[in-house]
Formats: structure tokens, sequence, C-alpha cells
């Protein structure tokens, strides 16, 4: 008899082979495998009796392993398989398995693809085609807005005096109130506003420009 040791036998080269081969596996067998494994799981660990697990331990010692620290390991090897099973399941290209569904890049449906389809439809074949061979729309640039301090009337409450682009009148150190937007005259130079040439204040439409 082999005496029992606390961990497991590296497996011959035959066996490596085998466990290295791939195998193609449908999702939903894969998922009533992971489902075994859970049940099983959570049985030994929650549900065995003392009579299951001294069996277990039995089986265990009599296949070279520790009775107590192999027991484990076998519970605990279930949960890791589980674990690689359902990372297999999660990354799947979908596109290779016919029973799994994908959603369709023009539509959005979701839909089963055989092979490697990529569309639900022709119909929508043609339209991603279309789209992918169609000329992108003109490109609107919209002119950034200019900054209104510098054609903006201002007025000193103290002297009265007119001031383009300025908020602090110079000769009384005092902040100006806000006339309106305006200009120099092209005749004397003095500011003008606009509600000074029309009657009323003017509609101002800001544009905005495209955000930094």
């Amino acid at each position: 008899m082999t005496p029992p040791t606390d961990e497991y036998a590296e497996p011959p080269e035959d066996v490596r082979r085998e466990m290295d081969r791939t195998l193609t596996l449908t999702v939903a067998s894969a998922q009533a495998i992971l489902h075994t494994l859970h049940h099983v799981d959570e049985f030994l660990r929650c549900h065995a009796s003392a009579t299951v697990r001294a069996e277990l331990r039995a089986f265990c010692a009599a296949q070279g392993w520790s009775a107590i620290c192999g027991a484990a390991a076998f519970v605990d090897s279930i949960g890791f398989n589980a674990l690689a099973l359902r990372h297999a399941i999660d990354t799947a290209d979908p596109l290779r398995d016919d029973p799994a569904t994908t959603r369709c890049p023009a539509c959005q449906a979701r839909f089963t693809p055989t092979g490697r389809q990529r569309y639900c439809s022709t119909p929508c074949r043609k339209t991603a085609f279309r789209r992918r061979h169609t000329n992108p729309p003109t490109t609107v640039v919209v002119p950034a807005a200019r900054p209104r301090r510098q054609i903006t009337i201002y007025e000193c409450p103290d002297c009265g005096q007119r001031l383009l682009g300025e908020q602090r009148c110079g000769d009384c150190a005092t902040f100006a109130r806000r006339v309106g937007l305006g200009g120099a005259c092209p005749d004397c130079d003095a500011p003008v506003a606009v509600e000074d040439l029309l009657d009323g204040q003017p509609t101002i439409t800001a544009t905005t420009g495209p955000k930094q």
C-alpha cells in the first residue's frame, strides 16, 4: 500500500497530454456541469454528515492521499474547477458558439449567430456597409465667442465720463456702471453705446464656441 501523502502525485505524461487537449463544449453543457459542481461543493461543505465525511477521508486514504488534508484538497479542487469553468463560459467567443446569442451592431437586436455571422439579417449587413462607405457629414466649426468687455461702454457714476472697455474711472477711482454694447465714434473717437443710436435696448444673441 502506498503511504499517505499530503500532496497530489504528478500525473504521467500521457495523462498531462490528455489534460491539455482542447475540447469543444457548448455553453449549455458547460453551465449544466457548472451547476453540478456547485451542488457537490455545497453538499460536501455544508450538508455532508459525519458518516459521509468519514467515508470521504477513507476514500482519500485509499487513493494514497492524507485522510485529513487530502479530503480538504479534494473539496477545494471542486471549487477551483468550477471557478475555471465559470471563467471559460464568461470569456467564450459568442461568434464561435452557435447556441450563444450576440448583439447585432446595426440594429442592436440580439440573435443566435451561425458560425462567424455578425449581423442578424441581410438588410442590417447592407446598412452597416453603407455606413462604413458613406462620406462623413461636414463638420461645422462655430467661432469662439468674443469677450464683451472690449466692446462694452461703461459710465462713471460720479463724473459721468463714458469709458470703452474700462470698468474703473481713472479720474474718480470709482467703478463705472455698465451702459451696454458699443464702440468708438468714427468721427470724434468718443465712446458711443448702441442704445444711444437705437430706440430702446438692443437684443443681443450670444453664440458659444466649441468646448476646449
